[in-house]
């Protein structure tokens, strides 16, 4: 009993050691995929303004 009570603590402490990492992948994914957003976003803005301005 003892030993699995001891693992169990010893998955638990690592699964926390890592969350920090996992959560700062994920916030870095949203950021790039924010980032890819806007530049899409301005990519059609760019197109929109040159049709209208080539009319």
């Amino acid at each position: 009993m003892e030993k699995e009570a001891q693992r169990y603590a010893d998955w638990y402490a690592e699964r926390e050691a890592n969350a920090g990492h996992i959560e700062a992948e994920r916030e870095e994914s949203r950021d790039i995929e924010l980032l890819e957003g806007k530049i899409k976003r301005e990519e059609l803005k760019k197109s929109l303004f040159e049709f209208l301005y080539s009319q």
